[in-house]
């Protein structure tokens, strides 16, 4: 009964639901044989930062662009923008045969990867060759998309694009926000594909995240980033994000989670502490005023830049 009510079904990668329950009902699910886990759902915030320099992996590290591409990269987020340079298809290949996702994307979006049905479609040309072939474009830095909240998705608020660009977004030379900070906006792994998975609406992201979970693992993704958490840490057991994470952790996928946007504030604003994950966490922010740029670093000292 609580199933047929439920908002989503987890059974891909593990077994569980998320459904609407008064107090009572869920202290009588949480006695009930065969129930696990019972928590309530949480609101997570979405967080972002800057990465690659200040872990010095700037555009001279050498990489194997052949072994990028077979890695694939689940973003679980506020979706993506397939248009933008970063997600670029030229230069990719087919989708590395491991990835078992699909594109489903909702309206006002498509996915970056096509192929033609069959071989029959180029029949003038290849009428002697085996007709059960199937024949890929080389679209596929997007390989796969999910949405679990909205109609689309398509990533409006863009934070999704731009953490998925910043794990593995193609290198995009005279980058800018309209003529300023100039430079090239690159990802960690620039050849690896991207799988997004909408589960958050604006800045909110509730029940999705697990939903999430439950697909990405499935999908045959090699590492799975969530950038957004809570404010507090939570118990392990009542953690959407936790209990995601050590699913993918049976199955040997990694997740990178972050720590938390408040920085300055010490070690007790890591909001992310499970072990089986690993969590990172921005040294500083920097905030622009007129003329005026505070760089605020971990020594708390504010160095004044004209």
């Amino acid at each position: 009964m609580l199933q047929a009510l439920s908002k989503h079904s987890y059974k891909r990668s593990f077994n569980g639901f998320a459904s609407k329950l008064t107090n009572e009902e869920a202290k009588k699910l949480s006695s009930s044989k065969g129930a696990v886990l019972v928590f309530p759902s949480k609101v997570y915030q979405l967080y972002r930062t800057r990465s690659w320099d200040f872990l010095g992996l700037n555009q001279t590290v050498k990489s194997n662009a052949a072994a990028e591409s077979n890695v694939i990269v689940g973003v679980t987020d506020t979706g993506i923008w397939p248009e933008s340079d970063s997600f670029s298809d030229e230069g990719f290949g087919p989708p590395p045969q491991k990835w078992k996702g699909a594109c489903k994307v909702g309206q006002n979006l498509t996915c970056n990867q096509q192929k033609y049905s069959s071989i029959s479609d180029l029949r003038p040309l290849f009428i002697s060759l085996i007709l059960t072939m199937t024949w890929y474009l080389s679209f596929s830095k997007l390989i796969g998309a999910r949405v679990y909240t909205t109609d689309s998705a398509r990533d409006t608020e863009g934070h999704g694009s731009h953490t998925a660009s910043t794990a593995a977004g193609n290198n995009v030379v005279n980058a800018s926000f309209y003529g300023f900070a100039e430079g090239t906006a690159r990802g960690g792994v620039p050849s690896a594909r991207v799988a997004a998975y909408k589960a958050c609406n604006g800045i909110w992201c509730t029940s999705d995240i697990l939903a999430a979970f439950d697909d990405t693992i499935a999908d045959g993704v090699d590492l799975i980033i969530v950038p957004l958490g809570s404010v507090f840490v939570s118990e392990f057991y009542s953690d959407p994000v936790a209990t995601g994470a050590f699913h993918a952790a049976e199955k040997g996928v990694l997740v990178v989670h972050s720590a938390g946007n408040s920085g300055l504030a010490g070690f007790q604003s890591v909001a992310s502490v499970a072990p089986w994950k690993l969590s990172v966490k921005h040294n500083g922010s920097s905030f622009c005023s007129g003329r005026r740029l505070l760089v605020m670093e971990d020594s708390d000292e504010e160095k004044p830049r004209h």
